[in-house]
């Protein structure tokens, strides 16, 4: 009889033991997440939130914390990405990456600035040869996918000089010149250059905004005498009407940009005291003003194409510092950050608003990334080689070609 009951505690015992064990290889398996990753090239270096993951014939597994995770893959030769991983407890995630190989971007100029995206298909605008003179280019993709120059030619002779910001009207017919003592207003007439002209514009104008419509052209007027207003002007800036007066909104030296439906408006004010810098957005229609962002230290914001979402850049401390971006909803809403390091006027949207290029440094290097603004999948477009520093940079038509400007001069190339 006590044969029979130590036998049945002994069982007992085994059982509990094996019920333990059970229970703690499935604790342990459900705060874990296992992930498999497929590497093209198979000579890619595997890093996850910065850490190496042992690669073999292109393929590497890994146990993650569950979370936010950040995958990178990399490989001499080819272009690197890196995606956000969203490690769920207990899951197994298969994840490929293929990279794809280094581009050679086209120079269409040695010398350039000012770039603005046409109003044809892969057509751009700049100012070339030192600042003389106004190029139109245009580009296509032959038959292999090529990026090919069509027209290089200049709108202009070589009158123009001493033009520090230059913003050209939606239909290019027009351009506002800012020069060191005042706007100036330039009239192309049709690429006549005998009969082209440039007058003065107007004086203590800050932030300029032209209304994708062409209906309006809006500015922040300043004068020595203290008035600060948001000015609604024609082509002409001959009928002026002050639309808000920015010292009542306690609004210092704004920076003004309209959305490309010509309604809304985001207004950053450039206060010393950068913890009031938000993000307001205006409505021209209704005239009313609201704060979009709170905690201030805003520097930037870009309006999708669909005037959806806004990209906006930030600065994480009121000391200044490297700039961030993040997007949100055009009311302010679900806002997302998106890992980037760059500055706003050195971004643009995709024609689909689903994506954004972005100027950003590594290791002293600049670089083009294409940024993924619903999954955060980050893809390095091209890094530039010599070390020059990267300016503008548009979207092209529907978006498969992109035109750059470096201190070497202006390019072109896919983006994908």
């Amino acid at each position: 009889m006590v044969s029979e009951i130590t036998k049945l505690r002994l069982s007992i015992f085994w059982a509990l033991v094996v019920i333990s064990a059970s229970i703690f290889a499935l604790i342990i398996f459900y705060s874990k997440s296992f992930i498999s990753i497929k590497a093209v090239p198979p000579t890619a270096k595997v890093t996850i939130d910065n850490n190496v993951v042992a690669v073999t014939m292109g393929s590497a597994k890994t146990i993650l914390k569950p979370g936010e995770h950040t995958l990178t893959v990399e490989a001499t030769g080819y272009i690197s990405s890196s995606q956000s991983i969203n490690a769920k407890r207990g899951f197994n995630k298969s994840v490929t990456v293929s990279l794809q190989k280094d581009q050679v971007p086209v120079l269409a100029s040695t010398s350039g600035r000012f770039l603005t995206r046409g109003t044809d298909f892969n057509n751009g605008y700049y100012l070339g040869d030192n600042g003389s003179k106004i190029y139109r280019v245009k580009f296509n993709l032959d038959e292999n996918g090529v990026v090919q120059i069509l027209e290089n030619i200049a709108l202009t002779d070589n009158k123009l000089s001493e033009i520090q910001e230059m913003i050209l009207s939606p239909t290019k017919e027009l351009a506002l010149f800012r020069k060191s003592d005042g706007v100036y207003l330039f009239d192309f007439y049709k690429y006549d250059f005998v009969n082209q002209t440039e007058r003065k514009w107007g004086d203590d104008i800050g932030s300029i905004a032209w209304a994708p419509d062409n209906s309006k052209v809006a500015y922040v007027y300043a004068p020595l005498s203290g008035e600060r207003s948001l000015i609604f002007a024609n082509l002409a800036n001959t009928e002026v009407e002050r639309v808000r007066n920015l010292i009542d909104d306690d609004i210092e030296n704004p920076l003004i940009a309209f959305a490309p439906d010509s309604q809304y408006m985001t207004m950053i004010p450039r206060n010393n005291d950068k913890s009031r810098n938000n993000i307001y957005l205006f409505d021209s229609y209704s005239r009313k003003l609201k704060t979009i962002t709170d905690g201030g230290n805003q520097t930037g914001a870009l309006f999708s194409p669909d005037a959806n979402k806004i990209l906006f850049s930030s600065t994480l401390s009121q000391s200044g510092g490297q700039e961030v971006l993040s997007v949100m909803d055009k009311n302010g809403e679900n806002k997302k950050y998106l890992g980037v390091e760059a500055k706003i006027d050195k971004t643009t949207w995709s024609p689909d608003s689903k994506m954004v290029l972005a100027v950003t440094n590594s290791g002293g290097v600049d670089q083009i990334v294409k940024i993924n603004t619903e999954n955060k999948q980050i893809t390095t477009i091209w890094k530039q080689g010599n070390g020059s520093e990267i300016g503008d940079l548009s979207y092209l038509g529907d978006g498969k070609i992109m035109m750059f400007e470096t201190s070497d001069g202006i390019y072109a190339m896919k983006t994908e």
